[in-house]
């Protein structure tokens, strides 16, 4: 994996809603409109066809901790897996 300076004070962190029904992922952000900051997941790491569960837009930069919370019930599913794609436009 490669950091850049923008990466490295993202701090990826899991967890779960109030109701702790749901998955959740924080992570720091830039006010930046040029980086676009997606997380996606899939139930399975085997032929994965992971789904955007969030994305930013370059209109909306709001600097500080996002926290996204996986529309998918834990309960429905045995395992989880969440990536965070950062990219600049």
């Amino acid at each position: 994996m490669i950091i850049g300076p923008h990466l490295k004070e993202a701090v990826l962190a899991l967890g779960t809603n109030e109701a702790g029904t749901h998955a959740t992922v924080s992570f720091n952000r830039i006010d930046d409109p040029m980086i676009i900051y997606s997380v996606i997941a899939d139930d399975t790491l085997a032929n994965s066809t992971w789904t955007p569960i969030w994305t930013s837009t370059g209109t909306d930069p709001l600097e500080g901790r996002v926290k996204v919370i996986d529309p998918q019930p834990m309960i429905e599913v045995p395992q989880r897996f969440f990536q965070l794609r950062v990219e600049a436009h």
